[in-house]
């Protein structure tokens, strides 16, 4: 039925204006437009599997140097396109000039790290140095990812800059709290969390690319925690300092998080926070030695973790109602 018949009856005084709206509202088109996109990302990052797959299966039967060809053919062949069509580059942020350009984009950058990686493997382009395999992708990404405004190319670009200064954390070691399970990891980590939350402050004072901040800021907060938490796990002896850099950290993301009505940051820093308490309360409960080291202790601990737990509910719930009318990331 015509909403034009409602409007009439609405006008009459027979139905009540504010129903009349919501059933407007009812009527509208519902866009797909964000499922769409999802759905185009999962398509790029399987067919950049697939390609892998099928390489690693039949790499006896196709031959290096075709292999070599073809995944530089599709690389050209996205980059050459994003060149032509790409919008002026700017300094703010530039709109892609069509549905398709971003998802180009990221297929050729994916498949640019197939091909630099296996020409390595392979040819040993670089010959001995391995990190050049790792910088002069990392520089591309870069550039790639400024000039042409891709904030999955940038996530791609901080990932290489980790695997350049040697973090490399595999489906094991994502499974552990210590990632970063040795001294010049955590010291490298801790390098490279402070660069880039570096670049986040740089690039919000400055307003270039002030939109690539939250990016740099997401990846910096979570492994300056990590290799602050893992350096608890590593120097047994001195845990307790490492646990107060953890809490003046989390203090400082958590005040930033509060200012800036950001839940997911504030969340971030409590739930890192309180991993490291609990860590020491753990383990001052069980070096103290006496009646807490046996089942005395075990209980202590169970009901510490449940009563912790609770209050850590609430509090992030009364937090969250406080910032929900200004919640951002």
């Amino acid at each position: 039925m015509d909403i034009k018949f409602f409007e009439g009856l609405a006008d009459k005084g027979v139905l009540d204006t504010g129903t009349v709206e919501r059933m407007k509202s009812d009527a509208r088109p519902l866009s797909v437009r964000r499922e769409l996109l999802i759905l185009l990302y999962f398509g790029v990052l399987l067919l950049s599997t697939g390609l892998g797959i099928l390489i690693y299966e039949h790499i006896d039967t196709i031959g290096h140097l075709s292999i070599v060809l073809f995944v530089a053919a599709i690389t050209s062949t996205c980059l050459a396109y994003c060149f032509r069509k790409a919008n002026k580059p700017s300094f703010q942020k530039v709109e892609s000039p069509n549905v398709w350009f971003d998802y180009i984009l990221l297929l050729g950058c994916l498949t640019l790290l197939v091909f630099v990686g296996y020409v390595q493997f392979k040819y040993q382009l670089f010959g001995t140095q391995w990190g050049l395999a790792s910088f002069v992708p990392l520089v591309l990404l870069a550039f790639f990812a400024y000039y042409f405004d891709h904030l999955g190319v940038l996530s791609l670009a901080i990932v290489n800059l980790g695997a350049w200064m040697g973090i490399t954390v595999n489906l094991l070691e994502l499974s552990r709290i210590s990632v970063f399970d040795s001294e010049p990891l955590i010291y490298s980590g801790l390098l490279m969390a402070t660069l880039l939350l570096a670049l986040s402050y740089f690039s919000e004072r400055k307003d270039i690319k002030a939109h690539f901040s939250f990016s740099y800021r997401n990846f910096g907060i979570h492994i300056m925690f990590l290799s602050l938490l893992s350096g608890m796990f590593w120097y047994t002896h001195w845990y307790l300092a490492w646990a107060l850099f953890v809490s003046l950290f989390a203090g400082y993301v958590f005040v930033n998080a509060r200012r800036n009505a950001s839940f997911y940051f504030l969340l971030v820093a409590v739930l890192y926070f309180y991993i490291a308490i609990s860590t020491v309360f753990v383990r001052l409960v069980f070096d103290t030695g006496g009646i807490l080291n046996g089942r005395g202790g075990l209980y202590l601990v169970l009901l510490y973790f449940i009563a912790s737990a609770t209050g850590l509910v609430v509090f992030l719930v009364n937090m969250n109602k406080k910032l929900k009318a200004h919640d951002s990331l």
